[in-house]
């Protein structure tokens, strides 16, 4: 942790922008977007939110440990943001998501008909999860060992709701029906969601903003590719 703020860390929007990428709303935003109507991804999620929701408070009580802020004082660190006290550090919430998020996209890119184990998709998860998850260490929220257990959570929450998603499937009722609709709607409240973070936080305006932007053209997306299957299915069924 030392080491770390030791250095001359800059840019404090792009790293605003990850650790906030690192949220539950955002997360549900790219996985719905990458779900491309299967149902899995957001069957994953719902999942692993069920998880987190409920072991999360729980771990955080149960290990009680101080926040870095809280035991280094703020002139010891490069603090982004609205510095968070209290003693919730271990594990993270946000390298949690990281992970989970993660685990997700390598268990639904595994495609039987292919070389390759892992798609672009993966890799590049791979790549910003990592980025998300060191970001709480870099903005002054947690210790290097929140992160890392916070991860390692994560990518096991993602593999317990595999696991649970092969014997008690939900993509099946996700992927058709009034639950698309309902996760349509879910895509538009996100933006909304980082909409009124930005106004309601003024230390992280332009992190949120851009997230907003994203996750409102993610659902535009996702919109219209439900839009084009609809009429598509249409057309193949006036066929026969």
């Amino acid at each position: 942790m030392v080491a770390v703020h030791m250095q001359p860390i800059s840019q404090d929007v792009v790293w605003l922008f990850l650790t906030n990428l690192g949220r539950g709303w955002p997360a549900f935003a790219i996985l719905a977007a990458l779900d491309l109507g299967s149902g899995k991804r957001s069957a994953l999620f719902f999942r692993c939110f069920l998880l987190s929701a409920l072991l999360l408070p729980l771990m955080k009580k149960f290990f009680s440990v101080a926040r870095p802020v809280s035991v280094m004082g703020p002139d010891a660190l490069h603090l982004m943001g609205v510095p968070v006290t209290g003693m919730s550090s271990m594990p993270s919430g946000h390298a949690l998501t990281a992970g989970a998020v993660l685990g997700i996209l390598w268990l639904t890119s595994n495609h039987p008909n292919s070389k390759h184990r892992f798609d672009f998709t993966s890799w590049a998860g791979l790549f910003i999860a990592l980025l998300v998850a060191f970001s709480r260490i870099v903005i002054g929220a947690h210790w290097p060992a929140d992160v890392v257990i916070g991860f390692g959570i994560g990518l096991l929450m993602a593999c317990a709701a595999g696991w649970h998603e092969q014997r008690k499937p939900w993509a099946s009722s996700l992927s058709k029906g009034y639950w698309v609709w309902a996760i349509l709607v879910l895509q538009f409240v996100c933006p909304g969601i980082m909409f009124w973070s930005a106004a309601e936080n003024p230390l992280e305006v332009v992190p949120n903003l851009l997230l907003g932007i994203g996750a409102a053209l993610l659902a535009i997306i996702s919109l219209r590719r439900h839009y084009l299957n609809t009429v598509l299915f249409k057309q193949v069924g006036d066929s026969h």
